[in-house]
């Protein structure tokens, strides 16, 4: 399938990874999801201009949030500008007049309110170019996590080295993000999970079995 300039299509997702784009600043194919019904269809739109500050990244990977799943299924609805598809790894293909890094062919990791597509486009402060050891789908995973788990712990909570830090479902995403932070720390970490399997994931992560609780 060829997505052409203007229009909306829809084709079957298996589709996706044979769609061709053409060159940039022509089209970009979106997959949409129907809150509250997880019905999917691809569409095809002209990429957009990049503002300043932007950075537009043809993607590789992108990652699954508890969120994407929330949004897909109604439960949360956060306004028509944020859809699924909100954590992607891949390469930057153009980046707005005042960027100075990274720079196209860059490989970055971040997050978008663009929801999945081939293309995406996002501010330069929401992507960081990813190690090259690190492969495309852990890599894509750690954007929201790390920055909820750091916001939470450092800008609004203050935490310092050697304070006491609880961390509750600290076998989920969040709650494990928290843990390595504040074990990066230096803090005496406690946490809650619900199965052995959980506190094996805890432990192996360096909170004491002590501290770990139902």
């Amino acid at each position: 399938h060829t997505a052409q300039n203007g229009g909306d299509t829809k084709q079957p997702a298996s589709d996706l990874d044979f769609v061709d784009v053409g060159e940039p600043g022509e089209a970009n194919v979106s997959v949409m999801v129907k809150p509250g019904s997880m019905d999917t269809e691809l569409r095809t739109h002209v990429r957009r201009e990049l503002g300043d500050y932007d950075v537009e990244v043809k993607t590789e990977v992108w990652a699954l949030n508890f969120l994407d799943v929330l949004l897909a299924t109604g439960v949360v609805n956060l306004g028509e500008s944020v859809t699924v598809g909100g954590e992607f790894v891949g390469t930057v293909t153009r980046v707005g007049e005042k960027v100075t890094s990274p720079c196209p062919g860059d490989r970055v990791a971040g997050i978008t309110l663009g929801g999945w597509g081939l293309y995406t486009t996002t501010p330069v402060h929401c992507v960081a170019v990813v190690p090259a050891a690190l492969e495309a789908g852990p890599a894509s995973t750690i954007s929201l996590a790390y920055c909820t788990a750091w916001l939470a712990l450092k800008w609004l909570g203050r935490v310092e080295e050697d304070e006491k830090v609880m961390v509750h479902a600290a076998a989920g995403g969040v709650g494990m993000a928290a843990v390595q932070l504040a074990l990066a720390w230096r803090c005496q970490v406690f946490g809650t999970c619900s199965s052995q399997p959980k506190r094996d994931t805890l432990t192996a992560l360096g909170v004491p079995e002590s501290n770990i609780f139902n």
